[in-house]
């Protein structure tokens, strides 16, 4: 369904000339075809799912390359952050310990 502007031709105007008939014929079989392609596209769930994950996969794994790239270009940056974190873990460790008792 490349082509929704297309204009649908009425019973009417229906060419008496063979050929143009023909080729009339041979233009509603491509958009039928085009039109049952695209339908049975967006039913397979199954396949959207596998591409829908591939996607998915291929975003972390850009996000994860810039993520190293810039740990390789500010490593001081990322310590810090990661002590920050560490810290912070700790921390709610320490407060869910004394909450237990």
């Amino acid at each position: 369904m490349t082509d929704q502007t297309r204009p649908v031709q009425q019973p009417d105007t229906v060419p008496d000339d063979p050929a143009a008939l023909h080729s009339d014929i041979e233009e509603t079989r491509e958009r039928l075809e085009e039109t049952v392609d695209e339908i049975a596209r967006r039913v397979d769930v199954k396949t959207r799912m596998k591409d829908a994950a591939r996607d998915a996969g291929q975003r972390a794994n850009d996000v994860g390359q810039q993520l190293s790239a810039y740990g390789r270009s500010h490593p001081s940056t990322v310590a810090r952050g990661g002590t920050v974190l560490l810290i912070a873990i700790g921390f709610m460790l320490l407060l869910r310990r004394r909450r237990n008792r």
